[in-house]
């Protein structure tokens, strides 16, 4: 083989290898979620709700998020409504508008963003909200689970809010 095409295809393997290493998505459990969430140093809450009425916006410049998303992005605003977890449980009511910022995930061969968020409003769980100025925001990216129904997790998660143990079984 002739070293010049050799070297233009390691380059080509090389550059074709980084999406698929950003498609792989590491599925870990609650307790690394909490974590991540804890060490972002963002103030998120954690939400054991649903959403709902949720109808897709055209999100003005000033109200995106400044994130870097391989894919394009879309927007739906709408209604969470379940309890805020606390050390003490899943007691503090919430009822609030929210806008969901998803990746478009037609853009990566998955389900059209539109269908996921029908069945998203059919699912009651766990979800990661931020708390902005502009509201609760839920901003997810390709790879996270947009709202845990896993039944055992609550009661791991309710383990790491009350300071306890908080690493996967």
């Amino acid at each position: 083989m002739n070293p010049a095409p050799a070297g233009l295809v390691a380059a080509l393997l090389a550059l074709w290898s980084g999406p698929a290493v950003a498609l792989t998505c590491d599925r870990s459990g609650i307790e690394r979620t909490y974590q991540d969430m804890q060490a972002s140093g963002l103030p998120h809450v954690l939400v054991l709700g649903r959403f709902s009425d949720l109808q897709p916006v055209t999100l003005a410049p000033a109200d995106r998020p400044h994130l870097v998303l391989a894919s394009g992005f879309k927007a739906w605003r709408g209604q969470v409504t379940g309890h805020i977890g606390s050390p003490t449980g899943f007691d503090r009511p919430l009822s609030a508008p929210v806008t969901l910022i998803l990746p478009d995930y037609s853009d990566i061969g998955g389900t059209d963003t539109a269908t996921a968020v029908e069945q998203l409003s059919e699912k009651t769980g766990l979800v990661w909200l931020l708390e902005t100025d502009m509201g609760y925001q839920l901003i997810a990216t390709p790879c996270q689970t947009l709202i845990d129904t896993t039944a055992d997790s609550v009661p791991r998660v309710l383990g790491c809010l009350q300071g306890g143990a908080c690493s996967q079984p």
